[in-house]
């Protein structure tokens, strides 16, 4: 039998696979989710921690969490190739919460 915080997580991530809730917006809060829920807060905190592992969400401070955008194809083949060709990025063009998210992910690939 999974634990509370398993099945909140299994929920969202099925909900975010069907679109319910689209890249770039924002999921339901950590109030809202123990309302839906019936749950404590440390519960729904629990599974926004575990959709966070998965890379599916990331949390804006003082703003909430929100589905990640362009997620990864998780059945590309994996190569150690890095294409530097391109350039360097125009950092005004980039949103920082997801250059973090991204940086993070590659952080959890090298290390696992």
């Amino acid at each position: 039998m999974k634990k509370a915080y398993e099945r909140i997580a299994d929920d969202m991530e099925t909900f975010i696979q069907e679109g319910r809730f689209r890249q770039c917006h924002r999921v339901p809060s950590i109030r809202e989710l123990c309302a839906t829920y019936q749950c404590s807060k440390s519960t729904a905190v629990k599974a926004y921690d575990t959709l966070k592992s998965k890379h599916l969400i990331y949390s804006v401070p003082q703003s909430g969490c929100y589905v990640v955008e362009n997620r990864p194809n998780t059945e590309q083949k994996h190569t150690d190739i890095i294409d530097f060709s391109r350039g360097n990025p125009l950092f005004s063009n980039i949103y920082i919460p997801d250059l973090k998210h991204c940086l993070d992910r590659a952080v959890d690939m090298q290390y696992k």
